[in-house]
């Protein structure tokens, strides 16, 4: 349980850091740091999660109640980020949007009302405008687009990271049952096939990632 509790420790100041490097300069945030946010959410809450459900089966009062005041501390801190989150990104579009419509009034012709019916380019004026307009709104599509791809891409490296760090548990693990079973005197046989049991868990562990990768791929493809 206290590898749980370090995990999640872990992911708080990850958390806190990368809020922190978005609340300096919302505009100028890159997308693939909104990205790693909101996979570092999603991966703290699972682990937080993790940790209550380890806590539920605590059987000593005293680690107990102190595990039960750690998942409420992690679950408030996890509802505080959301909400900074929020703000933030609500910050960046609007300083954005008034960029746009700065440099969209920018580009915008000058001239003065009366003579705006007789000046026979006026009509060429409105279509520059108008084309303008739309170059703005497919610059906010690709926008949207690319904030899409940059939290796959995120969650990906996050996933990829769990599933790694699982293996490395699982390989701990496997090697304390081999110690108790040697002690306990197990058979040989009893040890090779439960060997050739963790083989086939290990090759369907990398073929997960394999399809992983793949959908990664055409989602990515698709988006393009």
């Amino acid at each position: 349980m206290s590898s749980l509790f370090n995990h999640a420790n872990k992911q708080s100041q990850a958390l806190q850091r990368d809020l922190d490097a978005f609340a300096e300069s919302p505009e100028r945030t890159p997308l693939s740091l909104q990205g790693q946010i909101s996979a570092t959410l999603t991966s703290f809450g699972r682990t937080v999660d993790d940790y209550a459900h380890a806590t539920a089966n605590e059987i000593v009062p005293e680690r107990k109640e102190k595990a039960e005041a750690r998942v409420a501390k992690f679950r408030a801190e996890i509802v505080d980020a959301k909400e900074r989150f929020q703000r933030l990104k609500k910050q960046r579009e609007e300083a954005i949007h008034a960029t746009s419509k700065q440099e969209l009034f920018a580009r915008r012709p000058q001239q003065e009302p009366a003579s705006a019916s007789e000046n026979p380019y006026s009509g060429t004026m409105y279509t520059d405008m108008t084309q303008s307009e739309g170059l703005e709104k497919e610059r906010d599509v690709l926008h949207r687009a690319g904030h899409q791809i940059d939290e796959f891409i995120e969650r990906g490296r996050l996933v990829l990271g769990d599933l790694a760090e699982q293996r490395d548990v699982l390989k701990r693990t496997q090697r304390s049952i081999y110690s108790v079973a040697s002690t306990l005197g197990v058979s040989t046989d009893t040890i090779r096939m439960v060997e050739k049991r963790a083989l086939e868990d290990k090759w369907i562990f990398y073929g997960g990632i394999i399809v992983m990768l793949l959908c990664f791929y055409f989602i990515l493809k698709w988006l393009g």
